[in-house]
């Protein structure tokens, strides 16, 4: 009887000892810890934390998190989740614009009636241009095993400033690398799909050689690519031609459109 009292007494003792050391909701200890409860379940889902709470009646409750480890806590990277200013690295203009919108509508406040009045036609004037950024590209793959007869091109569309961006999303459908030829904004995908429907193998891939054929007919000296891969692909030629002396470069290398034109041609080999 003695025993069984001491023990009754004992074990009182330390549920009363573990209810005052884990008294903290799983809200409370994320707190301590500096993240969410979100990320709180998920490592405990991954086996962390088993020595910082218990579960007790379907509910966790959790000790008090170590000072020093909260301090550690906050030392560590924090992970980019947004960027709010021109200079930040945004991984492509679209998202930047986002932002720039989001910061012009959370200033609608503090306009004048006289400015809030041409908020409706800036915000058209957005759309007309968003509208009308859309572009139609034209990507293959080389394959020194794959003949021109047996080749395939893509037709697919875009914005025009989330051009490369696409392309590297559209590289992830196919296990050859693709290259950008041109794009065009005079028609939409949707005319070239259905202007080749009878060369179309699957979904935006056609027979390459008609393609090829219908873009040196109707655009031969009017290709474009983005603006980037003009720069980079004019440094490669001058580099390779003019490395030695750069005041003797040819002029027809400054224009966009010769750079351009000499990207199509290299690429299609023509």
């Amino acid at each position: 009887m003695f025993n069984k009292t001491v023990l009754d007494k004992t074990s009182m003792n330390n549920k009363m000892e573990t209810k005052e050391t884990y008294k903290f909701t799983k809200y409370q200890f994320a707190e301590q810890v500096g993240i969410t409860t979100n990320a709180i379940r998920m490592r405990m889902r991954k086996g962390q934390y088993k020595a910082f709470y218990i579960k007790e009646d379907g509910r966790f409750w959790f000790r008090e998190w170590p000072v020093e480890a909260q301090n550690l806590e906050k030392l560590k990277k924090r992970r980019q989740r947004g960027n709010h200013s021109k200079n930040s690295p945004y991984p492509n203009h679209s998202f930047y614009e986002n932002n720039q919108m989001k910061k012009y509508l959370a200033a609608k406040g503090e306009l004048t009636p006289e400015e809030l009045a041409l908020v409706p036609v800036i915000e058209r004037k957005i759309k007309e241009i968003s509208d009308n950024d859309e572009i139609t590209y034209f990507s293959t793959y080389f394959d020194p095993s794959v003949l021109d007869e047996n080749r395939l091109i893509k037709i697919g569309k875009s914005k025009e400033r989330c051009l490369e961006f696409r392309l590297r999303g559209a590289q992830t459908d196919c296990p050859y690398e693709l290259t950008l030829l041109t794009y065009v904004k005079e028609e939409c995908e949707e005319f070239y799909h259905e202007k080749f429907k009878e060369h179309r193998v699957r979904g935006e891939w056609f027979k390459y050689l008609p393609i090829i054929k219908f873009l040196k007919k109707e655009y031969e000296g009017n290709y474009m690519i983005p603006e980037e891969r003009v720069e980079n692909f004019r440094k490669i030629i001058l580099e390779k031609n003019y490395s030695n002396d750069m005041s003797k470069v040819d002029e027809k290398f400054k224009d966009d459109s010769y750079i351009c034109n000499l990207w199509f041609n290299l690429k299609t080999n023509t």
